[in-house]
């Protein structure tokens, strides 16, 4: 079954506002079974719009509209949609009544507004719990192949009360499979290295596909299949899942369940293991992203932001004579930041950052990432050719991986 969504309204042109319907709608879809190839936006013109549902009905089972449903002159889906359904109209009795009771203090306007409680005679009302518009489905022939459009409410509040309450139901009658997916998080390497790594497996896996991916914070994996049968579906990503373990190892952090900081804290409490950072050039980045994570009061012991030379020396007893010879970016420099930090905080795992983040200068993007745990120090060096701040939230991902891999399962060769 091909589903295609049409989402109408031209603040949504104008970038006005984020157009969250068709991601929960393409979610919703992909849960069922749905396959969609196309997802469109038009702005609040009739003929732009009769344009694309002719389109949609083309390539299409199931059409579903969102937003433009209401009682001002701009809101023509509900409109348009029944003009392209054709046949009898009715009004529907509920939809009436709510109107009038709710306008019974402007008869002009409510007489105005017929269309919102006005709907094909086949259709079905789709009540609204949130708000006045209801959605409503529309079966339609198309050349002896009955297909359906959908008008849906444009809030998000409303679209998802609408879809909870009856749509679901509907589609599931045409529902015989489930597509899942699975986001799987990768340690430490770019895109282009994971994507090498699986390319096999990107290229000719079927079941499942896997994907590459890079958010903001690091690359991951989506593994997806669709399969009649849930249990079936999750045992086929649960097998995708370990051909990657197979190729990439102790660098696959596992579902996105968690955001990376929170698989940190989660086991810092678990082994209760307090932590404590140091950072010049990522400016606390590091610390944030740790107490962004629920229960990081229990781990953390302090965090500085030791960006100048002179705040290396008074906090964390750095000798300037290092700083002098060695430059603050270095990877001696970068050690002694940690020797300072776990002798004034006595914490278990202790994090530096130390680098230039540019723009400008004949270093810019070298960088120095220092953790040390249980006696054991280790300074990763990396260059990276990459705007400013995106050279500081790389660091700040990648130090957090290396902190729970560190963790977890000691010190890791460059090669990793």
């Amino acid at each position: 079954m091909i589903v295609e969504l049409i989402s109408v309204g031209t603040e949504l042109l104008l970038g006005d506002i984020l157009n969250t319907d068709v991601q929960y709608l393409s979610q919703v879809c992909a849960e069922l079974g749905f396959d969609i190839y196309h997802t469109s936006v038009v702005g609040d013109n009739e003929g732009r719009l009769l344009t694309e549902i002719e389109q949609a009905a083309s390539r299409s089972d199931i059409i579903i509209l969102s937003g433009g449903l209401g009682s001002t002159s701009d809101d023509i889906t509900k409109r348009v949609a029944m003009d392209y359904v054709g046949g009898p109209r009715v009004e529907d009795p509920i939809t009436r009544e709510r109107h009038a009771q709710h306008y019974a203090n402007d008869p002009i306007f409510f007489a105005a507004a017929r269309d919102i409680y006005t709907f094909p005679e086949n259709a079905q009302v789709l009540r609204n719990p949130v708000g006045l518009s209801p959605g409503a489905w529309m079966p339609f022939d198309d050349q002896g192949q009955e297909k359906y459009l959908v008008v849906l409410p444009g809030p998000p509040k409303e679209l998802k009360g609408v879809m909870e309450k009856d749509l679901i139901g509907l589609l599931q009658a045409f529902s015989h499979a489930t597509t899942r997916s699975r986001e799987v998080k990768i340690a430490l390497l770019g895109e282009w290295k994971v994507f090498q790594s699986i390319k096999d497996l990107t290229d000719h896996s079927i079941e499942p596909t896997f994907a590459t991916y890079v958010k903001e914070d690091g690359v991951l994996v989506r593994l997806t299949t669709k399969e009649p049968d849930r249990e079936k579906a999750e045992a086929i990503l649960n097998q995708g899942e370990k051909q990657l373990q197979e190729r990439l190892g102790h660098l696959v952090l596992g579902p996105l369940e968690k955001s990376r900081e929170e698989s940190l804290v989660d086991f810092l409490i678990q082994e209760r293991i307090t932590v404590s950072t140091a950072e010049s050039f990522t400016g606390g980045m590091v610390a944030s992203r740790i107490i962004n994570a629920p229960g990081a009061s229990s781990v953390i012991k302090e965090a500085f932001v030791v960006y100048s030379d002179e705040a290396k020396t008074e906090i964390l007893g750095v000798n300037p004579q290092l700083i002098k010879e060695k430059t603050a970016v270095s990877e001696e420099v970068c050690r002694a930041m940690l020797i300072g930090l776990q002798a004034r905080t006595s914490c278990d795992l202790a994090i530096a950052t130390t680098g230039f983040a540019g723009p400008g200068g004949d270093r810019a993007g070298q960088i120095y990432l220092g953790l040390a745990y249980k006696g054991r120090t280790h300074i990763y060096e990396y260059h990276w050719d990459s705007p400013r701040n995106r050279i500081r939230q790389r660091a700040t991902n990648c130090v957090i991986d290396h902190a729970l891999l560190m963790v977890k399962e000691g010190i890791h060769g460059e090669g990793h």
